[in-house]
């Protein structure tokens, strides 16, 4: 068994002055592994088989407890990210003046932003469809705000006819229909609203023209005229004015030798 020290040297503890090993200060202190050695020896001794003798100091394994030991190092590399793996950050949709003080706009500028559509022109169909009333309901069944029919708003997430209407769920679906209108008939917006408004097969059934329908004629542009109403107004290129010809004149050049001053 381990021999263990006297009772009367573990009533006095003994006072460390801990130095690092070789660091050149043996003679005035200790090192953390000789205090922790000690530790060791003092409380429980090292552990070995019955009527063994207590290993030597030479034939101890110190392992150090800072030492990070990985099953695997390998696994553990690191790795750069590829870049369809970070997500691309959205930039936030600046909101116009013009739209200051319009209902819903806390709303509108959320699904603009995540779809990329001009808040101004989710601002104008909604003002033509609904009046900004989330309980319109027409005699063909569209409801809320952008007036979108149950089996329209299905196609862009929202499953039932009673989250329709939400108005968030109902702008979100309806500015989600813009957008697909939008890259379907490549940013058209004639053809856009009209095929809000009667429909994409019509539009393809025309020619990719505006249907010949009464309502739809009518329509599209009532929503342009409030749209270029509440977008802001382009800011004016720069005036370049034309350079004009300037003559540059420069002194003569100075001769090599001065001559000398006459003699008084």
């Amino acid at each position: 068994m381990p021999t263990r020290p006297a009772t009367d040297s573990l009533q006095r503890p003994a006072r460390f002055s801990l130095a690092r090993a070789g660091s050149g200060t043996a003679g005035r202190g200790v090192s953390y592994r000789q205090v922790a050695t000690l530790i060791l020896a003092l409380g429980s001794g090292f552990s070995g088989p019955a009527g063994a003798e207590s290993p030597g100091p030479a034939e101890r394994v110190w392992k150090d407890p800072y030492t990070l030991s990985l099953p695997s190092p390998e696994q553990y590399k690191l790795a750069k990210a590829q870049a369809d793996d970070v997500p691309a950050p959205v930039q936030p949709t600046t909101v116009p003046a013009s739209l200051n003080g319009l209902r819903f706009q806390r709303e509108i500028a959320r699904a603009a932003n995540e779809f990329k559509v001009d808040p101004a022109l989710v601002h104008a169909v909604i003002q033509v469809e609904s009046g900004y009333d989330a309980s319109a309901l027409s005699p063909k069944g569209a409801q809320g705000l952008m007036q979108l029919l149950p089996d329209t708003a299905r196609r862009f997430g929202v499953a039932t006819a009673e989250l329709l209407w939400r108005p968030d769920r109902n702008i979100r679906a309806g500015v989600a229909y813009l957008h697909s209108l939008l890259e379907q008939f490549g940013h058209d917006l004639a053809l856009v609203l009209a095929a809000y408004n009667a429909g994409e097969n019509a539009v393809l059934r025309y020619g990719r023209q505006v249907p010949p329908f009464p309502e739809t004629r009518e329509y599209v542009p009532k929503v342009l005229a409030i749209y270029h109403r509440l977008r802001p107004p382009a800011e004016p290129e720069p005036t370049v004015l034309p350079a004009k010809r300037v003559r540059i004149q420069y002194p003569p050049p100075l001769p090599e030798a001065l001559p000398e001053a006459p003699s008084l």
